[in-house]
């Protein structure tokens, strides 16, 4: 039945469209579009592409990884020119472990958002996709937005029943 032509309290066709059906005189009520599956796809859209962006900023500690390479390499040649400090291998120690460690941080969390975008287009592990969501929000501005309109379509009851 097409909403604008039938009555959706008695089944009437509406002849002439109004605010009340000529055959119940109720008031006609077009049924509101639901639009929470193209929602769900483009969030997981954007869950992929807010993965690649933090993969991104996860390359930059690369630059710390091999400045720490370097002086690790390189320490003997700095430890003869300067007597003041720790030994060079020992700071560039620090340099590998700590851009290591972030490196290993924000690609984990890539694959992570990743990963709940991809169950937000399959619509499987609701938790998941929850876990993600909020997690987003710790990046301002573009994953609070993105973190809040998700947990505002997958709060909905009717998206709740899709997973």
């Amino acid at each position: 039945m097409d909403p604008l032509r039938f009555c959706q309290s008695c089944g009437a066709k509406v002849v002439t469209p109004g605010p009340t059906c000529a055959g119940c005189n109720r008031p006609l009520v077009v049924p509101a579009v639901d639009n929470s599956a193209e929602h769900l796809k483009l969030l997981s859209f954007f869950h992929y592409g807010f993965a690649a962006f933090i993969a991104l900023c996860g390359c930059f500690p690369m630059i710390h990884l091999f400045a720490g390479l370097v002086v690790i390499v390189a320490g003997k040649e700095i430890a003869a020119s300067s007597s003041d400090g720790p030994p060079p291998a020992v700071v560039g120690w620090v340099f590998v472990i700590f851009a290591s460690v972030m490196i290993l941080g924000f690609w984990s969390l890539a694959a992570l958002i990743f990963a709940g975008g991809r169950m937000l287009a399959k619509r499987r592990r609701y938790g998941l996709c929850i876990m993600v969501a909020v997690l987003c929000c710790l990046f301002m501005p573009f994953g609070t937005l993105l973190g809040v309109f998700t947990l505002v379509t997958l709060t909905k009851p009717h998206v709740k029943q899709m997973f």
